[in-house]
């Protein structure tokens, strides 16, 4: 852990996650453009699918810390936990609304209804049959609920028992790929999204590889752990490649069904385990969810005004190279903004409000 109290290993993973997501939106919408040499920058994240395993590997990175950030007593600890969360995701969010508005519709002369605006809000408006204003947030309903399972265990007091974080990770998976291998999309009368089930289990997995981190996991949970990891690398892969072939008739998406899950448990682990740090890195992984949120803001609208010139101009010439060094330094450039700006401060604001005392322990002065 760096001086700030930062694990900047896990900022360093942050940062890779991020990047990958970037690297395959970016290289799908610039490949359009210019001569098609250095292709493979877009044929290989689209065909490894860089963006499920930026996004699992973030997963991994929330189970390892949301957990352990819940400690105290009961209500004390839920409520500074809602506090410090809220400002941790919604300030930036809501900014990122308006922006991908205009950005990704506007621009593009798509149209949005003002009910699709105000459940967006909420960040669970998909779930509450609204579209997402950007293709990105459906991943903070997944963190949403991770949050509320973790905040009930914490409330009944199971979140720090191993034998219960093992047995979180032990049924999900199964019952991912029962799904999966089954064809179903949902548990009935549940509605839970096969892919839904995988992303929390992962999150788990990641809780448990904390406790082990921290020395807190017995020989046996160690066993386990193992073998949990084996499933990962190895089940989860295979029940989607079965859904894939039997249900879908497909066989094209065989290397982005089977690589996304241990290829991000194999970054994670290499970072975690190994103490792997490089400042430029972790600096990177600081403003990481400004990158995650704010870079199709970026890109799209750089996309966009190169659009706007004539065919022949040599803006609409250049190679994949140099479009994607440009835009990820432009994407850069505008997250360190949104972070120095928006983000931090309302972090801090979180943490200034969680600090004050539910109630005021100072006795009220008696007057004659």
């Amino acid at each position: 852990m760096g001086k700030s109290g930062r694990f900047e290993n896990i900022d360093g993973l942050r940062a890779i996650a991020a990047c990958l997501v970037i690297w395959l939106h970016v290289a799908e919408i610039f490949s359009q453009l210019g001569n098609q040499a250095s292709s493979w920058l877009h044929t290989v994240p689209v065909t490894l699918d860089f963006g499920r395993t930026g996004v699992l590997v973030f997963f991994l990175i929330s189970g390892f810390l949301i957990p352990s950030s819940l400690k105290g007593e009961r209500v004390e600890g839920l409520r500074k936990f809602a506090i410090r969360r809220f400002f941790r995701l919604y300030p930036l969010y809501w900014v990122s609304i308006p922006l991908s508005l205009v950005t990704m519709w506007w621009l593009y002369d798509r149209q949005a209804d003002w009910q699709t605006l105000v459940f967006n809000l909420t960040m669970i408006q998909h779930k509450l049959g609204y579209q997402d204003i950007s293709g990105l947030y459906w991943t903070l309903k997944i963190e949403l609920y991770f949050y509320l399972i973790c905040a009930l265990m914490f409330a009944l007091k199971l979140l720090d028992r191993e034998r219960v974080i093992l047995g979180a990770v032990l049924l999900i998976i199964p019952v991912h790929l029962l799904l999966k291998i089954g064809g179903g999309k949902s548990i009935n009368l549940m509605t839970i999204p096969a892919h839904d089930v995988a992303f929390i289990s992962m999150m788990f997995l990641g809780a448990v590889i904390r406790r082990l981190v921290d020395g807190r996991l017995s020989s046996p949970g160690r066993i386990i752990l193992g073998a949990l990891c084996l499933l990962v690398c190895l089940g989860i892969p295979a029940a989607l490649l079965y859904h894939s072939m039997v249900f879908e008739a497909t066989s094209a998406r065989v290397l982005k069904l089977l690589l996304p899950y241990p290829v991000a448990l194999g970054i994670f682990l290499l970072f975690v385990l190994r103490g792997l740090s490089w400042r430029p890195l972790s600096w990177l992984g600081e403003i990481s969810y400004s990158l995650y949120l704010m870079h199709p803001v970026v890109f799209y609208t750089l996309y966009w005004a190169i659009l706007q010139t004539d065919e022949a101009s040599w803006l609409r010439q250049l190679s994949l190279p140099v479009y994607m060094v440009f835009v990820f330094t432009a994407i850069i450039a505008f997250c360190a903004l949104t972070y120095r700006f928006i983000e931090a401060p309302m972090i801090a604001l979180g943490k200034r409000l969680s600090r004050k005392p539910l109630l005021s322990s100072q006795p009220h002065a008696l007057t004659a």
